[in-house]
């Protein structure tokens, strides 16, 4: 990992502690009932091959470099954790970056990123977000009021789930980017179509999401309840699925701000002002098919190259404490899952 745990709790309030043995205890349960992953638990994931097309424009490093080619892992999956992909929710990818000669895809890798679909956050930081995951749905509608849930943001995440390929993935948190000079900006990451098209599958402009974070399926939806993963199985093997890894750089401010606005994982960056740069060309080869693998298959994001790391927060209130408790709370739930019987969830 990038942060040893010492690192990651050696500077947090005991506020913040609190909010953490909260989200470890849930996520823990989660993970052990479901046998299973506590959230994203469905899925479908494939080997591919990542190319670098590293834009101009984007500081020299020793992990992005234009030419070189990393073997992947990537993961769809429902953020809601829900079984029937009709249900109304949002989608993700998560990407594991192996060393270039490690072919065989073995063992924890060098960087996993992990997006959804949405720009930004419905939350701001590990408070509001405990707060939410520990509300009945009538708790959530007056969170909503009171602007803890950000409903216009969780709105944008869903989409009408037609196909995993035709979204756009963001990173909501933001990381720290040193490049080769040692100059740190802070980053943001996304996923689009390999045919660099428009996003599809927007819901009607009237749909609202009255709070919820997934709606049950409509009851004309005729559908199979895994059409999502046979679609991407179905596109795999029969057509080409390539999609194109790009990132946001942010210049950090000096001296820094332990509360910056720029941590904000509930806010976008302005694409005008903070332009979308080319990184990877990514070519999926083959869905992975054995179940073993995939839940053997661990994302963290404080898994990474020494160019990139988690923002660190101290207090459960700033905007940094979202991607910094996913850190903590995540090796956590995996250690549960781990725990319960077989045969796991995929």
């Amino acid at each position: 990992m990038r942060l040893s745990q010492e690192e990651l709790t050696a500077n947090i309030d005991d506020d913040f502690k609190g909010v953490l043995d909260k989200l470890v205890s849930t996520f823990s349960y989660g993970a052990s009932m479901k046998k299973g992953r506590a959230t994203h638990t469905y899925g479908v994931a494939a080997e591919a091959t990542a190319r670098c097309i590293v834009s101009p424009y984007f500081p020299k490093n020793d992990f992005f470099i234009f030419g070189k080619t990393f073997p992947i892992v990537l993961r769809h999956s429902s953020p809601g954790g829900a079984k029937d992909d009709r249900t109304r929710d949002g989608c993700a990818i998560s990407l594991k970056f192996f060393s270039p000669v490690n072919t065989q895809r073995e063992g924890d890798g060098e960087l996993d990123i992990l997006m959804n679909a949405g720009r930004q956050l419905f939350v701001r930081n590990i408070r509001d977000f405990s707060t939410m995951v520990h509300s009945s749905l009538e708790q959530r509608a007056e969170l909503c009021k009171q602007g803890t849930i950000m409903e216009k943001e969780l709105t944008e995440a869903y989409r009408i789930r037609g196909s995993f390929v035709d979204y756009r993935y963001h990173t909501w948190s933001c990381f720290e980017f040193f490049d080769a000079e040692g100059e740190m900006n802070y980053i943001r990451f996304r996923v689009i179509a390999g045919d660099r098209g428009p996003e599809r599958g927007f819901p009607e402009k009237s749909f609202n999401c009255e709070g919820q974070l997934t709606k049950p399926p409509l009851e004309n939806d005729t559908r199979a309840e895994d059409f999502l993963r046979k679609d991407f199985i179905y596109r795999v093997e029969n057509s080409e699925v390539k999609y194109i890894l790009q990132a946001q750089l942010h210049a950090s401010e000096s001296p820094a701000v332990e509360n910056s606005e720029v941590l904000n994982p509930a806010a976008a960056w302005d694409e005008k002002f903070y332009p979308w740069l080319d990184l990877c060309e990514i070519t999926v080869d083959k869905v992975i098919e054995e179940n073993a693998k995939v839940s053997a298959l661990t994302m963290d994001p404080n898994r990474s190259p020494q160019c990139i790391k988690i923002p660190l927060a101290t207090s459960p209130d700033h905007y940094a404490s979202l991607g910094h408790a996913r850190a903590i709370v995540y090796p956590a739930a995996r250690e549960k899952r781990r725990q319960a019987a077989g045969p796991q969830e995929n």
